[in-house]
C-alpha cells in the first residue's frame, strides 16, 4: 500500500487523502463493513474519459495513469475528523492489510 508523503519543510491542505493498493476492493469492503466511507473519484483515467475522446488516446497510451486508476481510493478527509475517527480508519486498514498478508502466506 502506498500513502502520500509531504516533503520536509512543506505542509499540505489535503482536499482528498488517496492511497494506492493492489487490494483496493478488499480494503474498501472492510472499510464499508466498519461503516467508514471511501470513494474512487476518478475510476477512469482522464485520457479515457469521453470529454477527452477527441484527443485520440486509447487504453495503453498512459499505463501509469491507468494502473493508478485501478488501485486508488480515497479515505475520509475533512476538517471535522476527530482523532478517534482517524484511529478507527487506521485500525481497519492495518487489520485488513495484516489479514490479507496472512491469507496470502497460507
Amino acid at each position: 500500500m502506498q500513502v502520500p508523503r509531504i516533503p520536509s519543510g512543506s505542509v499540505s491542505v489535503w482536499a482528498q487523502y488517496s492511497v494506492l493498493s493492489d487490494e483496493r476492493e478488499r480494503l474498501q469492503a472492510a472499510m464499508k463493513k466498519a461503516g467508514i466511507p471511501t470513494a474512487v473519484y476518478y475510476p477512469k483515467p482522464l485520457h479515457l474519459q469521453g470529454a477527452f475522446s477527441t484527443l485520440g488516446y486509447k487504453a495503453g497510451d498512459f499505463p501509469v495513469s491507468e494502473t493508478a486508476s485501478e488501485k486508488i481510493f480515497s479515505l475520509p478527509m475533512h476538517p471535522y475528523l476527530k482523532d478517534e475517527e482517524i484511529a478507527r480508519v487506521v485500525d481497519v486498514i492495518v487489520s485488513s492489510v495484516s489479514s490479507g498478508a496472512k491469507a496470502a502466506a497460507n
